[in-house]
């Protein structure tokens, strides 16, 4: 529906001024949709006159229509989960405002998000009635200049169908066949949906499960594709980009590809995309370097090039090639859209590297400076590159301006690591009760610095005589439980059915959905690289020895990093944690899209927790899932039907 708000205003107000006079009310005024926005088709992006951009979003319910599930409503709240296609998706809550007892208003600033989709739901915060359109939501779709979806918009609202958005407090079930289904209709001949193609196939792959039985329609699909567009080149590329990246994928159907690439489209170097693929692929990560680097050699000029050569700079940890491709980089990005959005972040990455070395240090504080003036002081890199600036000069000895820098942020703080040097700069100026606070939260906190931190608080609290070792742990005790009554964590409970689990420890253990069918279940997604999943997977062992009625089991890519899994087990004293190899396909079944990701599954195995990203005090936040889970009881039919 394509109302626009003051005509359909208008309407409602006249039925309403109709009804006051002692007439009865048009049918119109008991409007069909609960709710519908205003414009209907916004268009936000870079364009200039004469192309409007839309600044703001207007969501207007109806508690009269036909469809609304809030009657009556003493105040009403939007809760609003905005996507741009490159950050997060965001929740947010705006109060609406009574225009008329049947025309409610809320008012969305977008003009600096830039989204390109948009999913909401509403609720009657006094009266806890809720409307979520029968458990589908209600979408967003934005435009672009031609009034039709942006492409991007339509990715994203597939995507939103995949579990991405779940943990924003969106529970629209897992559906790929309607993510399929929406991409479908957008995509069409000549050139509309060309970028939509890799998300379709990947979909695809997902909706028939991850077997050689779908692998092989999948291929002879694709095969098929080929020969059928191989004329005028329609979505080759986003076909080869998904293509490429599948070990399984058979060498013909990848050249096939580039042939017909290079006769439709012969400036772009389809071999570079399918080499690069291989590097990415590749589980060792050594051998990955290694492969990124010959990549280089062969391809220095290829447009893809100067992304590479970011990749490379990002994961090596030799100083020298660090240097080298840092300056390389720099002398690119004036003629290098790629790189020269990343000048900032390269400066802030290569102090870090200076600071990790214990090299260059005056150096360092230098690159941060030039990348301070570049970002602005809000930017979430510039917050972090402050606590890196304030390590070097405690190592420097200035400690003072290290503490100067730090005190004002001290309030933003999520990490222990910026605790950490925050304490460090504190003791070191002698202000030892301040330092100990911060210790105190850098041990309870996720951090890198974890065992330092440890050893810091442990000396501090022995020099300046202040107890016993069972003081300083109850000391500790007594701030993670101040810190999780703070944030005043309330689980936000499913009730989905938890996709089929088979994974086997590297202990030999097989775990089943069968098989753990009335045992409550913590399943935690994690990679080697990823800090905050290192920093959980300790508290998790503790978790499962103090609550032997729960399965805790972690899986892992243990292709990826072995060398570095195996000395993680070993330094961090794993032994009794259950770490599973990660099959194929499982991310995309339980919707993960990063690390962490953590979800808890009851005794009928219904997804009822989840948690995307890391967990600050993982006992505290799972004994209140657990306790959230109790307390609302088991799903209901219904509820299971609708999941399903």
């Amino acid at each position: 529906m394509r109302l626009g708000y003051f005509s359909l205003l208008a309407v409602v107000i006249a039925g309403s001024s109709a009804a006051n006079a002692g007439q009865q009310a048009p049918a119109a005024r008991y409007i069909y949709p609960a709710t519908v926005t205003d414009p209907a088709c916004p268009v936000v992006a870079n364009y200039g006159p004469p192309i409007p951009v839309t600044r703001e979003l207007r969501v207007l319910y109806f508690p009269t229509g036909k469809q609304a599930t809030i009657r009556n409503p003493k105040s009403l709240a939007l809760h609003i989960v905005l996507e741009s296609g490159s950050i997060l998706y965001r929740e947010h809550t705006i109060p609406f405002v009574r225009q008329t007892d049947d025309v409610w208003v809320a008012t969305v600033p977008i003009n600096e998000q830039m989204p390109q989709y948009a999913a909401y739901w509403v609720d009657d915060p006094e009266s806890k009635q809720s409307d979520t359109n029968g458990g589908k939501y209600f979408d967003v779709h934005f435009c672009n200049m031609r009034g039709e979806p942006a492409e991007m918009s339509v990715q994203l609202e597939a995507e939103s169908y995949t579990g991405v958005i779940q943990a924003r407090g969106i529970d629209r079930p897992m559906d790929y066949a309607k993510a399929i289904q929406i991409l479908e209709g957008e995509i069409r001949l000549p050139m509309r949906g060309q970028d939509l193609l890799v998300y379709l196939w990947a979909y695809k792959l997902q909706l028939g499960g991850d077997t050689p039985q779908t692998r092989s329609a999948l291929i002879e699909e694709i095969n098929r594709f080929t020969v059928e567009h191989s004329a005028e080149g329609f979505s080759l590329l986003s076909t080869l980009n998904f293509a490429s990246m599948k070990e399984w994928m058979p060498k013909d159907t990848i050249e096939n590809l580039v042939q017909a690439i290079d006769k439709t489209n012969p400036e772009f170097n389809a071999r570079f995309m399918v080499l690069r693929a291989e590097a990415d692929r590749d589980p060792d990560l050594d051998q990955k370097l290694e492969k990124y680097r010959q990549l280089l050699k062969r391809y220095p000029d290829d447009s893809g090039a100067d992304d590479v050569r970011l990749q490379l700079f990002y994961q090596t940890e030799d100083l020298a090639e660090s240097e080298r491709l840092f300056s390389e980089l720099l002398s690119r990005a004036p003629n290098s859209v790629t790189v020269a959005s990343g000048v900032p972040y390269m400066r802030g990455r290569m102090a870090e590297k200076y600071l990790d070395a214990r090299q260059q240090l005056p150096k360092a504080l230098a690159l941060l400076d030039e990348a301070e003036k570049q970002l602005g002081a809000d930017n979430p890199a510039a917050k972090h590159n402050a606590v890196v600036r304030a390590d070097i000069l405690v190592r420097l000895g200035r400690p003072t301006e290290a503490a100067a820098i730090l005190q004002p942020r001290a309030t933003e703080f999520k990490l222990g690591s910026s605790f950490y040097v925050y304490g460090r700069a504190l003791e070191a100026t002698g202000n030892k009760k301040a330092a100990l606070d911060a210790y105190l939260q850098a041990v309870v906190l996720p951090s890198h610095y974890q065992q330092d931190a440890n050893t810091a608080l442990e000396q501090l609290w022995k020099r300046e005589k202040l107890g016993t070792p069972a003081a300083l742990q109850a000391k500790i005790e007594g701030t993670s439980a101040a810190n999780f009554a703070k944030v005043d964590y309330k689980p936000h409970i499913l009730a989905r059915t938890a996709p089929e689990l088979d994974l086997t420890t590297l202990q030999g253990e097989r775990l089943t959905s069968a098989q753990l069918r009335g045992k409550k279940i913590v399943l935690d997604f994690w990679a080697v690289w990823c800090g905050p999943c290192r920093t959980e997977l300790k508290p998790l062992q503790d978790f499962q020895q103090k609550h032997p009625e729960v399965v805790v089991v972690t899986t892992v890519n243990v292709q990826d990093y072995a060398k570095e899994l195996t000395a993680l087990i070993r330094d961090e004293k794993l032994t009794t944690l259950r770490i599973s190899p990660m099959p194929a396909g499982l991310m995309g079944k339980y919707g993960v899209f990063g690390f962490p990701y953590i979800f808890v599954i009851d005794e009928k195995g219904f997804m009822r927790v989840q948690h995307s990203g890391g967990v600050p005090d993982v006992e505290r936040y799972l004994d209140a899932d657990f306790e959230a889970i109790a307390k609302a009881g088991p799903v209901r039919e219904s509820a299971s039907q609708v999941a399903r």
